[in-house]
């Protein structure tokens, strides 16, 4: 039998080296089939043929057969490379005749079924014993998964950032650092600020200081615990307006748990909030009437009828400073029937209120409802609610409920203004009949005796 020789003919095969070139050979086929396994491709250019040698993985990759090539690079560049990712091959290329290393770019290639296919290219140069370069050589693998994976996540995200902008409520994102990184066009419209006033911006840089603490500190007091957070607070719209509004927020966390930011809602509820305190107010006045009618029949005089009604009307209304009641004779001459203070100067009260367009004459008309005196000057009051009060048709009083802050009254006070006015021409009418019959009655004692 013929003996195996090594390198060496005169020396017997070396058990320990053919144990290494076994394992040589064992790993050379594991490492193909990992090749095999992950498509990875390998690709090789002779720079002076120009032709271009691809293993079987790059053909699996792309679908394609060697018959489909002729393996010449200018047309592997225009048959195989997506027309709008051939300029940057080009690039590469140049960088890597340059610096001799290919940069790692991802490509879009064309496949045989024209379906998308991306792979991630990069290489070296080879040289020769002299330095000149003889090849570029390098891997090509398939990542058309993580393109897909990728593009399924854009379009998710586009349809998340579609559906944020069609919520009519603010939403916003910040980081853990307190920045706003996203906010719809609803939170940018209740601020009446652009995006690029927002975004990398902290709540003091967009808020009021009152009300931004109360917002940081709610935000420090989530990212501590965590979890969802809902509260009831203020805020300042673009018109300078406060809003009643309800924040409910949520802690956004790694996969290990920890804080990356918090997302939330803003929900006004300020309609909400006026309908309650309206249903409120007029219950109370109700139960007030209910009360004055049991005890109508107790009422003496025209002013023991205002002075007790209007006591118990202003435990309502408690933000009104003063109330006044003014009551015209039959020559037009206004006088104060009551008033909850004292008036140091009647005269200068007389002529303030006069001299408003509401108390003239020739203005009362269409003028039957209340209504609301804004910016007051002359005078430390600043606005009024005034209550017209008619009597036979004719406007027999004004109830003046009196501020000294502008602007204090709303459209509640309007309502339950208007509510005061129907049921107190009302309860008038009844507390003069009564007092009609019981002078009627009391001429009739007196004949009688007589």
């Amino acid at each position: 039998m013929k003996k195996k020789y090594t390198s060496n003919p005169n020396c017997e095969s070396d058990p320990v080296l053919t144990d290494l070139l076994k394992e040589k050979s064992e790993l050379s086929e594991t490492l193909k089939y990992a090749i095999k396994i992950i498509k990875l491709g390998i690709w090789e250019w002779d720079l002076a043929t120009n032709q271009v040698t691809l293993s079987d993985e790059v053909f699996e990759i792309t679908g394609c057969t060697r018959t489909d090539f002729n393996y010449d690079f200018d047309h592997i560049f225009t048959t195989f490379i997506h027309p709008q990712f051939q300029e940057l091959l080009e690039t590469s290329i140049a960088i890597a005749l340059k610096t001799g290393v290919v940069p790692q770019e991802d490509y879009r290639v064309l496949s045989a079924t024209n379906a998308p296919c991306w792979v991630r290219v990069n290489g070296r140069i080879i040289y020769d014993d002299q330095g000149h370069k003889i090849k570029m050589m390098g891997t090509m693998l398939d990542v058309t998964n993580d393109y897909s994976a990728k593009t399924e996540l854009s379009r998710y995200l586009n349809f998340f950032e579609s559906l944020m902008e069609a919520l009519p409520c603010p939403i916003f994102y910040k980081d853990k650092a307190g920045l706003y990184k996203f906010c719809n066009a609803a939170f940018l419209e209740y601020l009446g600020m652009n995006k690029e006033d927002v975004i990398n911006k902290n709540v003091f840089e967009i808020s009021p200081e009152p009300l931004a603490d109360i917002y940081y500190k709610a935000d420090l007091e989530l990212m501590a615990q965590r979890g969802h957070q809902v509260y009831e607070s203020k805020a300042k719209y673009a018109d300078g307006s406060y809003h009643d509004v309800i924040f409910s927020k949520a802690a956004h966390l790694d996969e290990n748990g920890d804080i990356l930011g918090l997302v939330g809602i803003i929900q006004d509820i300020t309609e909400n909030k006026l309908a309650e305190k309206k249903e409120k107010i007029l219950l109370e006045i109700r139960s007030i009437f209910r009360h004055i009618h049991a005890i109508i029949a107790n009422f003496e005089t025209e002013i023991d009828f205002f002075n007790k009604i209007l006591k118990e009307v202003l435990s309502v209304l408690s933000h009104s400073d003063e109330f006044v009641v003014l009551k015209f004779d039959d020559s037009e001459n206004l006088s104060i029937l009551t008033n909850t203070h004292p008036i140091e100067d009647k005269s200068t009260l007389l002529t303030t209120k006069y001299d408003a367009l509401f108390l003239r004459k020739e203005n009362r008309v269409g003028s039957s409802n209340p209504y609301i005196i804004n910016d007051i000057e002359n005078s430390k009051l600043r606005s009024s609610l005034i209550i017209p009060l008619y009597f036979n048709s004719e406007l027999k009083w004004l109830i003046s409920l009196d501020s000294y802050q502008t602007r204090l009254f709303d459209s509640i006070d309007l309502t339950a203004a208007k509510f005061i006015q129907e049921e107190l021409t009302c309860f008038y009418q009844i507390f003069d009949l009564m007092r009609t019959n019981l002078k009627l009655s009391q001429a009739n004692k007196n004949r009688d005796r007589g």
